[in-house]
């Protein structure tokens, strides 16, 4: 073996010579080349060079050619002979491996020659067991009807004919379908990687449903920031013309900075925060109606759908004050407007607190307590007993309200009352 490898260095060390000595040569000829030539100068010169140089090219490819296949021959015989007179182990094993590697690339190529051929009646499978689910589910069918194979193998009309008979059998034993059964769990789904700049390109796990579970599941993982701040929000869909005052859309931006129904009306939308003032909305006007509060409620709809679209709160509000009448038909219009500002601000105040620990935002029932504290701030309604009747309709505020000074009280108890009096 030792000797072998000496011979093999010996050869290697001479080809090198051979070539670095030709290639001092080829360098002299071209100097040489050079030298001797002579600038044509017509056009009948120029072309005799080009084909003179077009076949000295062909001449020396082929050479190269008639080369290699002389040195391929060589190799060739020197591996027939050495393998029949004597062949090392090494040598053995790599001729094996190549006739292994041989037999796998064979194997490949079947493989996949009968999988493109199959792949149409594949896909006509996939479709079957797929088009089922979609009208059947899984858990609604028999155990054995449950498995992909099987239901590949049948056709498609006596697949229609099982479900039939199980739904018929299912109504005989006064099963039926179950109207309040339990959901299926949805699959988990798995996406490639790619960006996403929230305009242009968009991620299709960005583009999902909102989580299926409570809120306090997964609240600890959405971020109390959005960054970089962005103020021109696409609010015309949902918001109409009703513009927002870019600093309230900058302080929502972050959840843990509350926010004022002041700054979300429209009749402040161009105002900046006063020189002489602490507050950014401390010389702004609040809500003197309750139409502009409304407004102003829809416009905080509008803006926390594009930031934080899992928060909730919009909805809660809405419900408590439909359900106490925004106060109460009782009570002036300025006044409801003052009590869902003073709603709105305590809510906004509560989320903030809980956004600093990373908890949920107000639910149903903390918003249901804050309104009965802002309740229990305002005097008590005004107006007759019939329009106090109801507590619901009387911003949740059930006692007998008191008359206004200087007023003459009407109604039936009072007419009543007056009549047995004796007074018209």
């Amino acid at each position: 073996m030792a000797r072998k490898a000496r011979d093999e260095l010996k050869v290697g060390k001479g080809q090198k010579r051979k070539k670095q000595e030709k290639k001092r040569k080829r360098s002299e000829k071209d100097d040489s080349v050079l030298e001797n030539t002579i600038v044509p100068s017509s056009d009948s010169e120029i072309e005799e060079l080009l084909s003179a140089r077009k076949k000295r090219t062909k001449a020396k490819t082929r050479a190269r050619e008639n080369k290699k296949e002389a040195k391929k021959k060589k190799e060739s015989k020197r591996i027939r002979e050495s393998t029949d007179s004597e062949t090392s182990e090494d040598e053995k094993e790599a001729m094996e491996r190549r006739r292994q590697e041989k037999k796998k690339r064979k194997k490949r190529r079947k493989r996949e020659s009968s999988s493109t051929s199959s792949s149409d009646s594949s896909e006509e499978e996939i479709d079957k067991f797929e088009r089922l689910a979609s009208i059947w589910r899984l858990d609604q069918r028999p155990e054995w009807m449950r498995k992909r194979s099987i239901v590949n193998s049948m056709p498609w009309k006596e697949i229609m004919d099982v479900r039939r008979e199980h739904k018929e059998e299912c109504r005989m034993n006064g099963m039926g379908d179950a109207l309040f059964a339990a959901d299926a769990a949805l699959p988990t789904t798995s996406y490639k990687r790619a960006s996403d700049n929230r305009a242009g390109k968009l991620h299709p796990a960005s583009l999902l449903r909102l989580p299926i579970v409570e809120p306090e599941e997964y609240w600890r993982k959405l971020p109390t920031k959005r960054e970089p701040v962005f103020r021109n929000l696409p609010l015309s869909h949902s918001n109409g013309n009703v513009v927002v005052n870019e600093l309230t859309v900058v302080r929502m931006h972050d959840r843990t900075t509350p926010v004022t129904l002041k700054m979300l009306l429209d009749t402040n939308f161009a105002k900046r925060p006063a020189k002489d003032n602490n507050l950014i909305d401390g010389d702004w006007e609040g809500p003197t109606k309750l139409r502009g509060a409304q407004t102003a409620l829809a416009s905080y709809t509008a803006v926390l759908r594009n930031l934080w679209p899992q928060d909730g709160t919009p909805e809660t509000l809405l419900q408590i004050l439909v359900k106490y009448d925004w106060g109460g038909a009782n009570r002036t219009d300025a006044g409801r407007a003052a009590m869902v500002e003073q709603l709105f601000n305590r809510v906004m105040i509560e989320n903030a607190r809980r956004a600093v620990s990373k908890k949920a935002p107000a639910d149903y029932r903390r918003v249901k307590e804050l309104w009965e504290e802002v309740v229990d701030c305002q005097p008590k309604a005004t107006g007759n007993l019939e329009k106090q009747k109801g507590n619901e309709d009387n911003g949740g505020y059930n006692r007998i309200g008191r008359f206004e000074k200087n007023r003459r009280p009407t109604g039936i108890y009072h007419d009543i009352r007056e009549k047995g009096r004796g007074r018209n």
